[in-house]
Parts: C-alpha cells; structure tokens; sequence
C-alpha cells in the first residue's frame, strides 16, 4: 500500500475556487480509488492560489485479483447438432476472455447453461490512474473556467505542472498538454524553482521547506494567530471577519500579518463607512483599542511572504486605503450636505431594466406594500414605518452608496440620522436590508421588520415579473438570498396577514406594468419558492426532509409557526399509532383521489349507518370541533394528537365498510366522511409526502 498525491499547479486562481476545488478533487479522487478496486484511505486535500492537490492513503498498486462464475447462453443455443460451439457461444467466450473449450454446462432451475470461470482485476495502478486522474481534474468546480493558448481544456486557470506520485513512482498521467512529473514548485518568491518530490507522503513537509502552507486548514490557522498576535502586539484587538479570513488564507501561501495607521480624522465617519473599504477593497483587518474597545486608527493586512521589507509593504497598504478613506470621507461630506428628499428624487434615473421602471418606482412600490403592512401596527410603529418607507432606498442615489453599493441601507442611516430623523426612522433605513446573508442578523420588531418585510416581496416579485427567476444553479440577481432572508424574518416573527397577503400585495403594486395573468404567475411562483427556502431552514433546525415537505406543503401563510408544526408532526410520527395513522391517511386519500369528481361532490345525504361508520362520523364531528379553525398553528401538538386519535376508528370502518357501495347515495355519504377526514388531516401537513417512521428524504 502507498499513498496517491495529485497536485495540479496554475496560475493564480481567484479566492472563492480554491477551498472548493481542492475539497472536490479530494473527493473525487478517493472515490476514483475505490471504484478501480485500489482499496483507499483517509483523502486529505491541500489548496493555495498557485496549487490544487489531493492526497489519498493506502492505495494498492495493483487491483485485487477475483475469480467468479459468468453465465453464458443456454446450452441449446451454445452448440450445434454435432455439438459444436454456435456463434452465440463464441461471441460470450471473446467477450470473457476464455476458450469454448474452457467452458462447462451446468444444470440450473431454469436448465441448462454454458458457464466460464473469469478472472477479474489484477491490473496494475499505473495502467488504471492515469486516465481516471485526468477525468477527475478535467471535472473539477469553478465559478468561471478559461481556455488558453490552442488547447481545448477548460480549467479555472492555465495548468503549468503537474505531479501524480503513487508512493514513490511517477504516474504517467497527462492533462492538458502537461506530463505529470514528481516536482512541484515552492513560493512564488522565495522558492520559485522545483522542488523535487521522493515520494507522496514527503508532499506537506517538502513544500512546508519551500515557503508554502498547502494545508488550508492550517494555512487559516496561521492566518488568524499572525492577525491576533501582530494587533496584540501594538495594544489592539483585530476584528477577524471570518469571511475575510477564508479570503485572505487563499489569496497567501505563506502568511506574514502586520499593523499599519491612517488618519485619526477618518474615526469620524460612520463605522461601516470605515471598514469596508478595509475588509472588501484592501483585505484589512479593522481594529479596537484593547483597554476600551473603541475603533482604533489602524489595521492590520496580511502579506505573501516573510518579513523582508515588511516596511515597505505596510507603507503600501497605508497608501492605498488613505486614498480610499480620503474618497469615503469625501462622498460622506457632500452626501451630508444633500437632502434625502433630493436624493430621492434622484432614483428616478437610476433604471432597472426587465419593465421595472426607475428605482423610483421600486420605491414608490416598497412604500406602498409598507403600508398595508401597517395596517396591523400601532400607531407610533406606523408612523415611523410611512417615514422609513418613503425614504428606504434615497441612500441609492448617494456618491457614497454609489462607489461602495454594499453599504446600502446602511449609509441611509447615517444621513438620517444627520438629518435629524427620528432615531426609530434612521435604523429602520438599515435594517430593511437585513439579514443580508445566512450569517446577518435580523431586523429587530417595529419599523425596520416590516420595512424588511415589504423591501423582500417586492424584490422577489419583481424578479418573476421581469423573467429572472433562478435557473438551476444560476441566480444572478439575488432571489434565493432575497427569499431566504424574507423566509427568515417570517419564521422568526411572523408576517402581519399572512405571508399570501403580502406577496398578493407586492404583485398589485405591479399593476400598471404587468397584466393580471402575468402578475398571478408571479405570485405563484414566488410564494413556492418561498416555501422551498422555509422547509430548507425546517430541515436546517434538524426535522427530517420528508416531515418538513409535508408540512410546508399544507401552507406557510404563518412562517413563524411551521417549525413548531413540523417538529410536533415529527413527534407524533414516533408516538405509538404513528404508523397507524399513515396508513389510515392514505387509504382514505386514494379512495378520495379514485373517486374523483363523486367525492368531491360528495354530502351526507342521510344518517350515517350503525357500526364503523357512525363511529367513524362522531369521531369525525368531536375532532372537527374540537380542532376549530386554527387549531394546526395554536397548538400543533395537540392538532396531531387528535388527527392520530382517528385512526382507530379509521381502521375500523375500512374494515366493517364497503366504502365504494354499489348504492349511489350510500357511497357519496361514505366518500364525504372520508373527505372531511382528509381535510381535517391536511390542515397542518400533507401526510402523503411522509414515509413510515424512517422517511427517504424528499428533494428540496
């Protein structure tokens, strides 16, 4: 046994691919291993921008060998009348690699046939890798792939050497015009030539001597102590941004972490304005002084390399972001000096294209969802929602939102806060544009929720209205973000009206521009989605995939009590009867769904018969009463509780009753019992979706 290293070097890659791309080829390649009968280990994957690369343990360097009977043609159509092999045994001996005359017939239950004893496997690695290698590098992830020079390869960046070592041979492997070899290449910098490789195992320890971390993991390790000990040593403490950290661990391969200043007078502007030309334009770490936690006038970068002429390097970084804070402050100065109000009007040049109109029009249209969302506020709450309305995106028409569109929302706080708006007004700017992504926060309650609330619907309807939904993988515009944060907000605290309501709302506000067809098609559409996005955070809380299908499929109209629904449907699945009351379920369901149009039609055309059916209707009659109109969402647990009690009586009447009776009358009041059972039980689930206890996970 031996160890498999496949490192594939390229130009630098962007960031975002490296921590994917290494993880997949390691993937791929234990997989590859096992499915060419090598045996294989632990996989480990290494990354850096310059390098991707595997390592898989324990793999054979030749496949087992297995000895197993094949079965061949019968033994009539085997041989001829002189018993001779026919066509048909020679064309099955060619294909197993065997004589006719290494063949034998074997009785069996269903006769006579021909068998061969065939060896299987026994090739060695060396002639089985290489073209499984190239396959799996030529398949590997990336956000964009290039081709270069006249080759027809695509990959995330032109390939420039290439290593497949099984132990200590070289595998012939070639990809994209380059020949594996047993040298890889150390820092750019400080160790740009080969560096030759005895083995597989030497990979990490060998590249280590050559100024490169390939092991991610590692890498970002040293990242985070180099930031925190350089900012403790200046009195500091560095606000590690973790996704800065997996961004700067893939732009490195060698981390070195410094501290560099900038002007005091840039503490005046507003915090985000601050850091995020630090952490999204330069990868700087902003800081806070140690012995009070106020913003501090530094940062601190990480270099590709050691200390040599750190000096210089810090000089750089301090240059550039003194450039960057100088326009910042700039824009925060004019901005100040401009009205919201003038900024609002400003949206009207600003088109968004797909028969949208203007971002005017987008905030007219926000404004007025807003307000019907108020309808269900206080009057304090109401006000501060119409003020925040009317001026949620006026910050978009801003020189600061303009060169640094991610501050959005956030830069509206700022100017009206400066203007004197009501401190509710100002933050409610902000937090309509909250969570923007999995890791933000939420709105807090009041203004800026409902404002979230409004903001979120009439994105995601506008996106179906002008053809952009989501296809597949590709989601350009932000709608899978934009209705996980609309899905989050609901489920944590409710949608006032119902969240049918609001989208219904968000797709009237289009009625000048969109036909009523067209507006419907949208309202659909978005509100399926959004239900997709809220089962995924029902499964996300750990309810099974089925359970939280289910649930969602008898309606998210109050997102904030769907995982309760989902997790007391999950507990009456393991109570004792759970199984009972599935099967119950959907023998009354198929019987619903065969009868069609009669069931449907269905009434209680007299007195139920005496036995299992008139149990069956008291118990009917007892459980719709005591389930009232919102028993599904009050107390879920006890709505599954009484849908379960059913089931004795369920099975019963299935037993003692005819439900399809010859007699019409008989079997429409038969049907309309077990429809009103059926509706009873989707109240708060679709049970046709759920499985017996262990349900086989149902695709998102």
């Amino acid at each position: 046994m031996s160890g498999l290293l496949v490192e594939v070097g390229v130009e630098e890659l962007p960031s975002r691919d490296v921590a994917r791309a290494s993880a997949a080829l390691a993937e791929a390649l234990a997989a590859a291993v096992r499915e060419l009968g090598l045996g294989g280990g632990e996989a480990r994957a290494y990354g850096t921008p310059r390098r991707l690369a595997a390592y898989v343990a324990d793999v054979a360097e030749r496949q087992a060998v297995e000895e197993r009977e094949v079965r061949g043609p019968s033994a009539a159509h085997a041989y001829d009348g002189e018993g001779r092999p026919t066509p048909a045994l020679l064309g099955f001996c060619r294909s197993q690699g065997v004589e006719p005359e290494r063949v034998r017939v074997v009785e069996t239950p269903g006769g006579a046939y021909v068998m061969a004893r065939v060896r299987q496997g026994g090739r060695p690695a060396r002639d089985l890798l290489p073209e499984r290698v190239a396959a799996v590098l030529a398949d590997l992830p990336f956000a964009r792939t290039m081709r270069w020079g006249e080759g027809t390869v695509r990959f995330g960046r032109p390939v420039v050497w290439l290593v497949c070592l099984l132990g200590r041979e070289v595998v012939p492997v070639t990809f994209a015009g380059v020949a594996a070899g047993r040298e890889s290449r150390g820092h750019r910098f400080l160790a740009p030539g080969p560096v030759p490789l005895g083995a597989a195992e030497d990979y990490e320890d060998r590249l280590r001597d050559a100024f490169v971390l390939a092991d991610r993991a590692g890498r970002r390790a040293a990242v985070r102590r180099a930031v925190e000990a350089a900012a403790a040593a200046e009195g500091l403490e560095a606000e590690v941004d973790e996704g800065l950290l997996d961004e700067v661990t893939d732009l490195v391969e060698l981390p070195t972490a410094f501290v560099g200043r900038f002007s005091e007078r840039y503490l005046a502007l507003p915090d985000a304005a601050l850091t995020t030309p630090m952490i999204h334009h330069q990868r700087q770490f902003p800081t806070r002084r140690r012995e009070d936690g106020a913003r501090a006038n530094a940062f601190v970068g990480v270099r590709n390399g050691d200390t040599r002429r750190l000096d210089l390097v810090r000089a750089g970084n301090e240059r550039v972001l003194a450039a960057r804070l100088a326009d910042a402050w700039f824009f925060f100065e004019r901005d100040r000096a401009t009205p919201l109000e003038e900024m609002r009007r400003r949206l009207a040049t600003m088109e968004l294209g797909g028969g949208l109109g203007s971002m005017l029009d987008r905030a007219d249209r926000v404004e007025a969802i807003a307000a019907a969302l108020g309808r269900w506020a206080d009057e304090g709450e109401r006000q501060g929602l119409e003020r925040a309305a009317h001026l949620v995106f006026a910050d978009r028409a801003s020189l600061f939102v303009g060169e640094f569109p991610e501050l959005g929302g956030v830069m509206g706080e700022a100017y009206a806060a400066a203007a004197g708006e009501d401190p509710g007004v100002a933050r409610a700017l902000s937090e309509a544009v909250r969570p923007r992504d999995a890791d933000d926060r939420l709105p807090a309650r009041g203004p800026g929720r409902l404002l979230a609330l409004a903001a979120r619907a009439e994105e995601l309807v506008a996106g179906w209205l002008a053809g952009r939904a989501p296809t597949g993988s590709e989601d350009p515009f932000g709608l899978r973000r934009a209705a996980l944060a609309l899905s989050r907000i609901g489920m944590a605290g409710g949608v006032p009206g119902g969240l049918e309501r609001l989208v219904a709302t968000a797709a009237e506000a289009f009625a000048s521009r969109f036909g009523a067809d067209e507006r419907a098609a949208a309202r659909n559409g978005v509100l399926a989605f959004v239900r997709d996005r809220v089962a995924g955070l029902v499964v996300e809380a750990g309810v099974p995939p089925a359970v939280a299908q289910a649930v969602c499929a008898a309606g998210v109209d109050g997102p904030d009590g769907v995982l309760a629904r989902a997790r007391a449907l999950e507990a009456a699945l393991e109570e004792e009867g759970g199984d009972a009351l599935l099967t119950a379920y959907r023998r009354a369901a198929r019987l619903v769904r065969q009868a069609g149009a009669e069931a449907a039609a269905g009434e209680e055309v007299a007195q139920a018969a005496p036995g299992a059916e008139a149990a069956l209707a008291a118990a009917v009659s007892a459980a719709e009463e005591a389930a009232g109109d919102d028993l599904a969402d009050r107390d879920p647990a006890r709505y599954f509780r009484l849908v379960a009690s059913l089931a004795p009586s369920l099975d019963a009447f299935f037993r003692d009753v005819m439900v399809l009776d010859p007699d019409p009358q008989v079997r429409r009041r038969r049907l309309a019992l077990l429809v009103r059972v059926v509706r009873l039980a989707s109240r708060g689930a679709d049970l046709s979706l759920v499985g017996r206890r262990r349900e086989e996970p149902v695709g998102a």
